[in-house]
């Protein structure tokens, strides 16, 4: 204290501007945590990314759980070894709809072809409903088209199991509840 005034040395600042992204790095590391447990790239736990990018578990465990921020260079070690497009990291935290397979560097598979067609298929009813509402015509094939897909995604979650499945399989299911609600009225 000098004269009544503190004096703050930079070490005694927090730093803020990597708590500002918090909830972007909180997105990678779950985003990580959820393409690492994909059975395809043979990753078993943590410590096995961890030998295979070249850091600590903890490193790992931290990133993971949104504790830290990730290095340029560590970044692109843990793209190639879960498979991610270059720079992938950099789109997650940008990107908040992202997915743990939106930036993924795989050949396309039925699955994920399947959830593309029913996310384009969502959006279609999602524009049909809003352009002609209280048409029940309209409304009819709007509710049979989610039906038919519902029970094509149900039974390939069966087989195949994703949260993409999963949320597509919650967008349906909260569409259709809206059209009745409103047939109903």
């Amino acid at each position: 204290m000098l004269n009544g005034v503190r004096i703050f040395y930079t070490s005694d600042v927090p730093d803020t501007s990597e708590i500002d992204h918090a909830e972007e790095w909180a997105r990678v590391g779950r985003l990580l945590r959820e393409r690492r447990k994909d059975p395809r790239l043979g990753i078993r736990n943590q410590t096995d990314l961890a030998h295979r990018v070249g850091v600590h578990m903890q490193t790992i465990n931290y990133i993971e759980n949104g504790k830290r921020p990730i290095r340029d260079s560590t970044a692109r070690q843990l793209e190639k070894a879960v498979r991610w497009q270059p720079h992938a990291i950099d789109h997650i935290r940008n990107n908040p709809d992202a997915t743990a397979t939106t930036y993924a560097d795989d050949p396309i598979s039925g699955s994920t072809a399947a959830v593309e067609m029913a996310r384009s298929m969502l959006q279609t009813a999602k524009a049909l409903h809003t352009q002609l509402p209280g048409h029940p015509h309209t409304v009819e094939t709007i509710t049979k088209m989610l039906n038919d897909f519902e029970a094509k995604l149900t039974e390939l979650a069966k087989q195949e199991f994703s949260t993409d499945i999963l949320a597509v399989l919650n967008e349906i299911y909260a569409l259709r509840l809206e059209i009745t609600k409103e047939a109903k009225n």
